[in-house]
Parts: structure tokens; C-alpha cells; sequence
């Protein structure tokens, strides 16, 4: 039997690699360049979606902190517009027939803010939100003003980062005021959301500055 020598057979081609040793430099580019789109779309349309909210929470509020007020004057029409509501754990009213804060009567005609603290919790009883006193805030009307207003929402930064309550209250130019906690907000636009209360004629309003 003859045998024949094998000739190794010579090629160019390259061997064939399974996979990727990991993501080129252009691939990653190209995913941090959508990954920065999507952030720029997303990031406006969630805060704007966190302020919507916000705002329906304030007026849910502010709605029935207004229902109580009324239903509080008609108790004292029914009752005979005494000086106060036993129903509602002695509430000071007015001649006039509005909800007072209790200090109001004893304190000429100023009111306080602790009196607004506790006029919020005997109106909305066990469905009012949580509120505590405004901390480092005079008694000026701090809602007209810009350098006030940004006064205020440190404020209200600072009053969050000391307590969990959603409402922080104070005694402003005979009304009380109810601001909305700014707790998280510190990337938000910054607006004042806040229920006022005039209790010399019962008027009750949301507002956002």
C-alpha cells in the first residue's frame, strides 16, 4: 500500500470570534445621547404631572374646608347663632355667623396662629389633613411680596424638614393661612399653594403664587 503525504491546507481567513469582548465607544455614545433625549422629554411632563397633582389635592382641600364652614353657619342658624358650636368641640363663632378661631374672642380682634391650628382641626375633624405652626415666619403678609414669597418657601423647606404635616398654618393680616408643605420640592418649580380663610366674612380660597 502506498501511502500519500497530507499537505496542510493554507487559508487567510480569519477565526470566527462567538461574541463581543464588550460595547464599542460609539454604542455607548449612542446610548447616552437617547438616554439624554428621553430625559429632556421626561423630566418636564413628571414634574408637570407632580404640580398637577398638588394642585388637585389643594383644592380637593380647600373644598371641604369651605363645605365645613358652611355647614358650621347653618348649625348656629339652627341652633340659634349662639357663641358657640358644641358640635363642632365648642367652635367659637361670630356675630356674624363664621367660624372662629377660640383666641379671637379673648384677644380683641387678633387672631393667632395656633388659633388657626386649631379652628382647621375642629372644622375638617378626623378628615383634616395633618398641620402644625409655620416656623421662623412673623406675622406680615408674606404672600404679596417676591422676596417674602422666597422667604416663605424656605420657610416652609425648613418647617418640612422639622415635622411630616401637609399644611403649615399662620395668622397673616387678620386671615388664616394655610400653606402646603414644600417637603421634596427643592427640584420643583417652587409655587406657594396655600387656602385662606377670612373668618370677618367666611371667605375661603386656594391659591398658587
Amino acid at each position: 500500500m502506498v501511502m500519500t503525504k497530507m499537505k496542510p491546507v493554507i487559508t487567510n481567513k480569519a477565526p470566527e470570534v462567538c461574541c463581543s469582548g464588550g460595547f464599542s465607544l460609539m454604542q455607548i455614545a449612542l446610548a447616552l445621547l437617547v438616554m439624554s433625549a428621553l430625559l429632556v422629554v421626561v423630566l418636564p411632563l413628571y414634574f408637570s404631572m407632580v404640580d398637577e397633582a398638588r394642585d388637585a389635592r389643594l383644592k380637593a382641600v380647600k373644598t371641604g374646608f369651605h363645605s365645613a364652614v358652611l355647614r358650621s353657619r347653618e348649625k348656629w342658624l339652627v341652633a340659634g347663632t349662639p357663641g358657640y358650636l358644641e358640635t363642632y368641640g365648642d367652635l367659637a363663632m361670630s356675630k356674624a355667623g363664621w367660624p372662629q378661631p377660640a383666641q379671637r374672642q379673648v384677644i380683641s380682634e387678633t387672631i393667632s396662629t395656633s388659633g388657626c391650628v386649631q379652628l382647621w382641626q375642629q372644622l375638617l375633624i378626623d378628615s383634616a389633613p395633618q398641620v402644625s405652626e409655620l416656623l421662623m415666619m412673623d406675622e406680615s403678609d408674606a404672600a404679596e411680596d417676591a422676596e417674602a414669597q422666597n422667604s416663605l418657601i424656605e420657610a416652609l423647606r425648613a418647617s418640612a424638614d422639622n415635622g411630616s404635616a401637609e399644611f403649615y398654618a399662620i395668622a397673616e393680616q387678620g386671615r388664616c393661612r394655610y400653606y402646603m408643605s414644600h417637603a421634596g420640592q427643592q427640584n420643583l418649580n417652587g409655587n406657594i399653594r396655600l387656602i385662606e380663610y377670612d373668618p370677618n366674612n367666611g371667605r375661603v380660597i386656594w391659591r398658587i403664587l
